[in-house]
């Protein structure tokens, strides 16, 4: 798990976190207006662990 990251498209900022290695399929979790990425919290390591 890597710390937070920045991607800068110009007009937008989006703050993310990576969990899973590079490799892995992206999966993109998006909160609402007034969240952030906590709400998350509880389902990201279960999402970001291999399949079996």
């Amino acid at each position: 798990m890597s710390g937070p990251d920045v991607i800068d498209l110009g007009r937008i900022r989006l703050d993310c976190v990576s969990l899973a290695p590079v490799a892995a399929p992206a999966l993109l979790l998006v909160h609402g207006w007034g969240g952030d990425g906590r709400e998350w919290a509880v389902h990201a390591e279960a999402l970001a662990a291999p399949s079996a």
